[in-house]
């Protein structure tokens, strides 16, 4: 399967079809540039995520490790902001 996605999304010399102007754009300024994200919060967010993309499992973030993060912990909220699942403090 992986043959079959890559002759439909890669040229022959590795080159991304259809995608003539990609530009590398890192987490931290996706969220700070396009999402309007302050330098503060898109550093936290990124330092809570980035472990949870690492490519070799085995360096991977677990679960655990994910939930002990400092990112998680809501001490640092506005008592007004009432978080729901898809809302996060001062994420947005």
């Amino acid at each position: 399967m992986c043959v079959l996605l890559s002759a439909v999304l890669l040229l022959s010399a590795g080159e991304l079809r259809h995608i003539t102007k990609l530009k590398p754009w890192g987490l931290i300024e996706v969220l700070i540039q396009k999402y309007q994200w302050d330098d503060r919060s898109a550093f936290e967010m990124a330092d809570f995520l980035i472990p949870m993309l690492e490519f070799d499992p085995m360096k991977r973030a677990t679960a655990e490790q994910c939930l002990q993060h400092p990112w998680l912990d809501d001490s640092d909220c506005d008592d007004t902001v009432q978080a729901t699942d898809s809302d996060t403090c001062g994420a947005i």
